[in-house]
């Protein structure tokens, strides 16, 4: 097994290159963003499966991070089932670092169909995700594709999704993509709608690093996967199952801790079970108050979070890049009681991690006026 660390400005061409291996000459890889997280490679740990494996870590943004095993089977398994949705033949543009699942099937998508992905010169933290940042690069994919006689696709979380709303030339420029897969957080409705008059052919995703990235669109299973719902969670297995985390846990049948349901005949995934806090004695739900202050302030970049707290056990915590009128009551209608503790900050903006999420962690450590 190779380490390969992709940090900085050049992050994003040393893990194209890292994955160029894995797929081409059979070259086992673990990607990570920085040598802090070398230890939850369990280096001396062998690896489970004789294929070649791609090893990547979890997103992390509010547990632990463990490391997983992603034969390359399993990565080409997810590849094609995803262009079922989105079609094939296609170019991929990398908006995500490839340290992660939703980055580095972009890398793998683009690769088996013979073309190298466009990526964003931003992967890495060397610049901020904004439009203004980003269209050179939608251009340059568009541009390329063209060349190639193929269409492009990219894929973005709903935070990048959010700063691109405000600019008609980057709709402009996506509304020429085959599809714009959104995931790793819920998508405001009212967003996905503007989208979609806007001809952006948006597809929302779920899944996991331990699914191979997204496996349901659109509330529909990817073919070769099986969404259970048991106890009111979503339990996932199929051909696209990461095989097992680094410690020979297996997940051919993985248990998401994500609350689902079925709506009219689709997937409709609401929050992750271990997401509710105790405040002041009354179970809160941060997904849902995320959620419903995101449709609620639509012109705002927002993050809720749990801080802990001596008195009430903890308290509601939220940080915003605009002020937020009457926070604290529309908080309260939303949790459905008249008083609890909450706090809020404005701030430049929010903080994310390498692959795109809200940097909780971060989030909590911020001295709180």
């Amino acid at each position: 097994m190779t380490k390969v660390i992709a940090p900085g400005r050049e992050g994003g061409k040393v893990a194209l290159e890292a994955l160029k291996a894995l797929l081409h000459d059979g070259q086992s890889v673990a990607l990570i963003a920085n040598e802090s997280e070398a230890q939850v490679l369990e280096p001396t740990q062998p690896l489970h499966s004789p294929e070649p494996t791609l090893i990547l870590l979890t997103g992390g943004s509010t547990h632990s991070r463990k490391a997983v095993e992603l034969p390359v089977s399993r990565l080409l398994a997810s590849a094609r089932a995803s262009e079922h949705v989105t079609g094939a033949n296609l170019m991929w543009l990398t908006a995500l670092t490839p340290t992660s699942i939703a980055g580095a099937n972009t890398v793998v998508r683009s690769l088996i169909n013979g073309f190298e992905p466009v990526v964003w010169r931003g992967i890495g933290g060397m610049e901020t995700f904004s439009a203004e940042n980003f269209i050179p690069t939608l251009e340059e994919a568009l541009l390329e594709s063209e060349k190639k006689n193929a269409g492009v696709a990219t894929s973005l979380v709903p935070t990048q999704v959010h700063r691109l709303m405000d600019s008609p030339l980057a709709l402009d420029l996506l509304s020429k993509f085959a599809a714009v897969l959104v995931g790793g957080a819920k998508l405001e409705s009212s967003v996905r709608t503007s989208l979609l008059q806007k001809n952006v052919r948006v597809i929302e995703t779920y899944g996991a690093t331990e699914t191979s990235g997204g496996c349901v669109y659109d509330g529909l299973a990817l073919p070769g996967v099986n969404v259970i719902i048991e106890n009111n969670t979503a339990h996932i297995f199929g051909k696209t199952n990461a095989l097992c985390y680094r410690d020979g846990t297996p997940l051919n049948k993985w248990n998401s801790k994500d609350i689902a349901e079925i709506i009219e005949g689709r997937i409709v995934i609401s929050g992750r079970s271990d997401n509710t806090i105790k405040v002041a004695g009354v179970n809160v739900n941060l997904d849902e108050v995320t959620d419903a202050l995101k449709s609620h302030y639509l012109s705002s970049d927002l993050a809720v979070v749990g801080v802990e707290d001596n008195e009430y056990g903890f308290r509601i915590a939220i940080f915003a890049t605009t002020e937020l009128l009457d926070i604290e009551n529309t908080v309260l209608s939303i949790v459905g009681v008249k008083k609890l503790p909450i706090t809020f900050q404005r701030i430049t903006e929010i903080p994310l991690m390498a692959n795109g999420k809200v940097d909780v962690q971060h989030l909590r450590g911020l001295n709180l006026e």
